[in-house]
């Protein structure tokens, strides 16, 4: 796709998120998005293969891997920098709880409010999208801003 599309400016590189990559120091990166691997609950309007695939054994199985996540992500994150954190569940314990309980192991970290247009505002830098009320895919959107070095 960025070939096709023509961009230039955006190296890919494949790697394990959850592991420090020796070349990026912490702090490197003014803004992160991690659009985080999760159960895909509110994609199911259009992966309806979905459906038939997941279980409920399946959703305790994604938690713990955002967390290791989000703890990389935070440590490649610059004083003053953002932290994006999203997925395509409606699933509160892969998203709310995954934020919160972050937050509260990382005073560094503040939540920032944002908007949406159509949507409206965020409530803690947070939104979640409910497909019947936005009519696209259910997503879930953190926002956070690392307004102090690790405490």
């Amino acid at each position: 796709n960025l070939k096709r599309l023509g961009v230039k400016n955006v190296h890919v590189q494949a790697g394990d998120s959850t592991k420090l990559i020796e070349r990026y120091p912490p702090e490197t990166f003014d803004r992160i998005l991690l659009d985080a691997p999760c159960s895909g609950l509110g994609v199911l309007g259009h992966k309806v293969e979905l459906r038939w695939r997941r279980k409920e054994s399946d959703l305790s199985v994604f938690p713990p891997l955002q967390k290791q996540l989000i703890e990389q992500a935070a440590k490649y994150t610059k004083t003053g920098g953002v932290l994006v954190y999203s997925t395509c569940t409606l699933n509160p314990d892969e998203n709310e709880h995954i934020i919160n309980e972050f937050l509260s192991l990382h005073s560094e970290f503040a939540p920032e409010e944002f908007n949406f247009p159509v949507l409206g505002k965020s409530l803690n830098g947070m939104m979640t999208l409910y497909p019947d009320l936005v009519r696209s895919d259910g997503f879930f959107v953190a926002k956070l801003r690392k307004v102090s070095h690790e405490a």
